[in-house]
């Protein structure tokens, strides 16, 4: 699990990071994505109730994969293209903003 602070990636968000790791093949996911308070029977049981701290984890927190298939190569590619996101923040933008290619492909 990876929590990611904008701050610290040069604004790259977290649903920016997972789009390009889709399109690269990647199977991470977005952790507790659309949180269970959003869903019924907790939204209509509970209009309106407000958990910030559940809200933040919700647009921060990427899964990436794990287990015995998925082996040391494919963990220093992900890694390798992760800190390719980070470091090229604005182009990685500019790239999803722009069309939807392969990043890894589009450099």
């Amino acid at each position: 699990m990876l929590e990611l602070d904008e701050a610290v990636t040069r604004v790259v968000s977290r649903d920016e990071l997972w789009r390009i790791l889709s399109a690269e093949i990647v199977m991470a996911r977005r952790y507790f994505y659309r949180g269970c308070h959003r869903m019924e029977p907790y939204r209509s049981r509970c209009p309106g109730f407000l958990l910030p701290k559940t809200e933040r984890l919700l647009e921060r927190v990427l899964c990436l994969p794990t287990g015995t298939s998925f082996v040391e190569s494919d963990i220093k590619k992900m890694c390798q293209l992760l800190k390719l996101m980070i470091e090229n923040a604005r182009e990685v933008r500019r790239l999803l903003n722009g069309f939807g290619a392969s990043f890894a492909s589009a450099i």
